[in-house]
């Protein structure tokens, strides 16, 4: 794009501030001991159009000054302290926008934390290049063909250029109307997306990488039994269509192993298969439809409950729906959690019910009577521990074999832990090391024994949860869950009982109030950064303009493309949009206020201006997007293989970012071309009806228009 639009030479000087940016940026990050992770890389592909716009407006001003007349160390000179406050002032204000995102609570802020650090020490690092570096390489290298020098060019425009100049002084001359209008239109772009059922996401949805399967059978069932349950699911997983994207499946019986999708466990009556899907260019399906597949063929299996979980990207944000109760009876909790588990079923899209409350397992309890123990000189103590010795084992040393370490544990033989006949045989030692039976000092009984109790805040609590099928919205399906307990709630739930609505629902809550508040702090700090560049309230009014008219192209490509409004990646785009695209207004409105204090006609001065800095804004804005567009469209290099890939995991997850920071800023620099410059002449009062030019032209070359090199 660079050189399309500057020739090689000037791209070139362009370019630079890439690899330099990114060494600075990178060494910086390698100082405070940020690693290269995924939010971080994303992030450098979303400061990467950035960082070039300083330059650009640098290198475009030097040149401009070398096409004038000027030498290259002069022209640098003067072509630098022009754009100097002014791109030193945009730069502030993106920095400004993000910002506030560095003090994001809770694990969210945390996990989003790496994109305002990285993003603020990349620009940050740009502008160090654009103002030190670039002027550098430009007074020693840069060259204006003698052909293009400004006596023999003159004012060559460009057809896009006459256009533009052609819209503008119509866009003037009906400035109110065209205002008017634009506003307008932003508005019923925005009243269009809210009344056509508007949709909201917490956090995007990939087609996942990994998935499993957890089954739990009743209590006390032996070990065998839920092995023979699993082996079943297993070939049903392999005979369900779509199981050749399957990459391999691992079962654990007994335990759910080391996962970061659910706590690991232990019991003979749970169990797991993982499951491990393709690479992603690799499949012939989704990954997403065969668990919908194997959610439904096993929905209706009889004797235990199944669970199938896909694996999410980003932080850990709770179940879909999660619902806390809480009491002070456990047993009317367990009543209450029944009750709620059906409410919650009979909602539309809600699959994978499952609760925490447990009601107890079977227990062997030991009554050992005291007074006869003390007698015989043995304590409660050594009864219990000879007792769970002999059915659950202790451990009494260790072995080692080389760099491996074995433990050696003493239980009775299993044929003896078949059942309770084995209580009638126990021998207890005695203090003086003498044996007595065990049935001479205790009795034993089966009895239930009470389940974990979880309490939260000091409040005994059970928790009612379930995830959301893929071809409903979340959002939706929490609002009909939270319309249907309302009503329970005020009509059959036993007193002393509370219900409320946690999990995602509250951390999307959560952050939905912190990105309102961030995006209010960063308007109030890029205003705060005007006034004191411009020294007035009417002209950072004026620029402040482009955030707004930036919105309207958000909310248009959440229409045009269906998806629903995005609390993280939406709203972060919408504030990184407000740093972004008041750029190219400091930029225009800087060079208004330049002209005129030279003394050419306020009215003359907007149109010059525009003119002037058509370029330099239109190539910002251009290499944002297009630096955006592979992420957006999910293009990337497998260098393994030296091939194209496409519709990677990154590209679902930070593409309705991207896409909102290109359709957002595109409309905004269109727009900000022709509002600025027409709310430039409303508030500051210009006449755009029969307005005189100055008597004589300034003396400083840029006033006389930029040249554009033919390339």
């Amino acid at each position: 794009v660079m050189f399309v639009a500057m020739g090689f030479r000037n791209a070139a000087f362009v370019g630079i501030a890439i690899p330099f940016s990114f060494f600075l940026a990178l060494t910086v990050l390698a100082i405070a001991g940020i690693t290269l992770n995924f939010v971080v890389l994303f992030s450098l592909i979303l400061a990467l159009g950035m960082l070039v716009d300083n330059a650009i407006v640098i290198v475009e001003n030097i040149y401009r000054h070398q096409q004038a007349g000027f030498g290259r160390v002069e022209a640098a000179i003067k072509g630098t302290a022009e754009v100097a406050w002014p791109i030193t002032t945009s730069t502030l204000t993106t920095l400004a926008a993000f910002a506030p995102l560095m003090m994001w609570p809770g694990i969210v802020g945390e996990f989003m934390s790496y994109l305002p650090i990285t993003v603020i020490v990349t620009l940050a690092a740009s502008l160090f290049v654009a103002l030190i570096i670039n002027p550098a390489m430009c007074a020693a290298f840069l060259k204006v063909p003698q052909s293009r020098k400004w006596e023999e060019g003159k004012r060559k425009l460009h057809v896009v250029l006459e256009a533009y100049q052609a819209l503008l002084k119509f866009s003037l001359k009906w400035k109110w109307s065209v205002t008017i209008l634009c506003f307008a239109a932003l508005a019923g772009v925005i009243s269009f997306y809210v009344n056509t059922g508007a949709k909201v996401e917490f956090m995007p949805s990939t087609e996942p990488q990994q998935a499993v399967v957890d089954v739990s059978m009743p209590e006390g069932i032996l070990l065998a039994d839920t092995d023979g349950v699993i082996r079943e699911l297993e070939q049903g997983i392999k005979e369900t269509p779509g199981f050749e994207d399957v990459k391999s499946t691992t079962t654990s019986v007994g335990s759910r192993g080391a996962s970061d999708l659910i706590s690991s466990g232990e019991a003979s009556n749970i169990a797991r298969i993982s499951i491990e899907f393709k690479d992603i260019g690799l499949r012939k399906g989704k990954t997403s439809d065969f668990i919908e597949r194997v959610r439904e063929k096993f929905s209706t299996m009889a004797g235990c409950e199944i669970r199938v979980q896909a694996e999410e990207m980003g932080p850990p944000g709770g179940a879909p729906v999660n619902v806390e109760i809480s009491g002070e009876d456990f047993g009317i909790l367990g009543e209450v959690s029944r009750t709620v588990r059906k409410i919650v079923r009979d909602v539309p899209g809600v699959v994978d019910i499952r609760d925490d409350y447990e009601p107890g397992r079977p227990e062997l309890k030991v009554t050992v009577d005291r007074k006869r123990a003390a007698l015989l000189g043995l304590s409660p103590l050594i009864a219990g521990m000879t007792v769970q010795t002999a059915y659950r084992g202790s451990k009494v040393g260790v072995v080692r074999m080389g760099e491996d370490e074995f433990d050696v544990k003493v239980i009775a033989p299993k044929a003896h832990r078949q059942g309770f006949g084995m209580l009638d045989k126990l021998f207890l030692t005695t203090e003086t090391g003498g044996l007595v039976p065990a049935s001479s000092v205790a009795d034993w009984d089966i009895t239930g024994g009470s389940g974990a109790i979880r309490r939260i805040d000091r409040k005994k609590v059970v928790t009612v949860s379930a995830d959301v099928s893929k071809e409903f919205n979340r959002d939706v399906v929490r609002s009909k869950v939270k319309e249907a307990l309302k009503t329970y709630e005020d009509s059959e739930m036993p007193a002393k009982c509370s219900i409320k609505l946690t999990g995602e629902q509250e951390m999307m809550l959560d952050a939905q109030e912190f990105l309102f508040k961030a995006f209010v702090m960063a308007l109030l700090l890029i205003l705060l950064i005007l006034i004191a560049q411009f020294n007035s309230i009417r002209l950072p009014l004026i620029i402040m303009s482009s955030v707004v008219l930036s919105m309207g192209g958000v909310f248009l490509q959440l229409i045009v493309q269906g998806r629903p409004f995005g609390i993280v990646m939406t709203g972060v785009g919408l504030i990184s949009l407000a740093g972004v695209v008041v750029n190219n207004a400091i930029v225009l409105i800087d060079y208004i206020t330049k002209l005129r204090e030279r003394g050419m006609a306020a009215l003359d001065a907007v149109v010059e201006a525009g003119i002037t800095r058509f370029r330099p804004v239109m190539l910002t804005a251009v290499t944002t997007v297009i630096g955006l567009f592979p992420m957006a469209f999910g293009f990337s290099v497998d260098f393994k293989k030296m091939t194209i890939a496409s519709g990677k995991e990154m590209a679902q997850w930070w593409g309705g970012m991207a896409w909102a920071v290109i359709f957002g800023l595109s409309i905004a620099t269109i727009l900000t071309l022709v509002v600025v410059p027409t709310l430039y002449c409303i508030l500051m009062r210009v006449k755009t009806k029969g307005a005189a030019r100055p008597a004589a032209p300034p003396a400083e070359p840029e006033q006389k228009g930029s040249i554009f090199p033919e390339v």
